[in-house]
Order: structure tokens, then sequence, then C-alpha cells
């Protein structure tokens, strides 16, 4: 890597790991490199940063389900005992659940905003790629379609022993670096997850009596497993 005073630095490698998210499928290396699907658009919301929330387990993902959140899912990124970050499509969404009576609705009621920063969330976001490789580039995370961080860090660990091998090898070429999707098959990362299910993603307006009447017949009709959300 080279640089000077004011200058970016040029960085050369013989494999390029995109991890460039929802706004790369739109406008960024994925896009550039013909590797997104045709269409693909994006719609706004906002992450909160939120504290006073309760009875919070620090490095814990929280995933809730119910008719208290606008999509009928949501997931809090834990901070602290006390604080974390939700993201909403609209402050009707947002204020709908500070002011609601649900479980959900009573853990978050004496929270308040400390900071709001913008979001987007692709049109096809969770829809994974089935090509996310070229030849020395390789796309990860949201870029490929491996929403959530704990499935952005397993296909960036693939990545990253795919793109090793490779060099090792002296062949950076697509067809080589196709491992990397082997790897993300056999791992789990091309499932369909339980916060992927496009029956628990379309819950808006379904309460939490019929969400929990749901999931025991997905299960039991084989269409989720317990293992579905962290296979890996």
């Amino acid at each position: 890597m080279t640089t000077a005073s004011g200058d970016m630095p040029v960085v050369h490698g013989q494999v390029v790991i995109a991890a460039s998210g929802t706004k790369g499928r739109l406008s960024g290396i994925p896009k550039q490199e013909a590797l997104t699907q045709p269409g693909e658009t994006s719609f706004g919301g906002f992450l909160v940063d939120l504290v006073g929330i309760r009875d919070l387990d620090p490095g814990v993902i929280e995933t809730y389900l119910g008719a208290a959140f606008e999509m009928g899912i949501s997931v809090l990124w834990t901070k602290n005992q006390h604080s974390g970050l939700m993201g909403f499509g609209s402050m009707k969404g947002y204020h709908q659940l500070l002011s609601g009576n649900s479980f959900a609705g009573r853990k978050f009621k004496d929270a308040r905003p400390v900071q709001i920063f913008g979001n987007m969330v692709g049109s096809a976001a969770s829809v994974k790629l089935e090509r996310p490789v070229k030849s020395s580039l390789i796309l990860v995370g949201d870029a490929a379609g491996f929403t959530s961080i704990t499935h952005g860090i397993v296909s960036g660990r693939h990545a990253g022993e795919a793109a090793a091998v490779a060099v090792r090898d002296g062949d950076t070429s697509e067809t080589s670096l196709m491992r990397y999707v082997d790897t993300c098959r056999a791992s789990g990362l091309y499932k369909a997850t339980l916060s992927w299910s496009p029956r628990l993603v379309s819950l808006k307006g379904h309460s939490d009596a019929e969400i929990e009447a749901m999931i025991p017949e997905m299960l039991a009709n084989n269409e989720l497993r317990y293992g579905d959300v962290w296979d890996f």
C-alpha cells in the first residue's frame, strides 16, 4: 500500500473481500460488477439508540415477533444492561412500540432515544446471491445476502479461508473462489432461518398468540428447524 499526504491510499491485493452492505448492492462493488439481481431497490428507515430498556442481557441479540412491531418482527442489538439499537420504518412504528401494552411495549416503556441514525434496507435484503464471487472478488455479509452481524461474521470467515487457499494455490479465478459458496452452503448460510422466513417476516397484524400458534405448525411441517437460526 502506498499513499501520500492528502491522497487516498492505493491498495494492491490478489483477492478483494467486499463487505459493502445494502448500499453496495444498490450502487457499490456488487452492483458495479453485475453480481446483484435486476431491479433491486431500497426503502428508508432509521436506527434508534435507546436507553432505559428493561431486562437486557448485554451481548445478546434479541429478536421479537408480534403485532407490536411495524413489520411483525424486529431485532434489538444490545449494548449494555440498559441500552441497545433498534430499527424502525417510521416514527409511527416507533411510537406504536413505546406506547403499547404488549410484553415488548412494557419492556421499552421507559426507553428514551439518545441518537437517531438514518438507515436503508434493500428490497432484496436477505435474498442470497447464488454467485457472490467473480475472479479475485468475494462478497460477504449483506452484500451477498447474508444478513445480520452473526451471518456476516461467518461469511467473512469463510471468505478469508477461501481467499487464503486461492492465493496459496496461485488461482484466484471465479471457479477457484466458488469454494467459498460451497462452504457457505455446507455451514447453513443458504438455508432459510427463523427471522428470514417469508411467513414470519409478513406477520404485520398478527397477535402474539397467533404467532405462537404458527411456529409449532411450521416446525411440524419441516418449514423450520430448531437449528435453522444458528445452524453453524
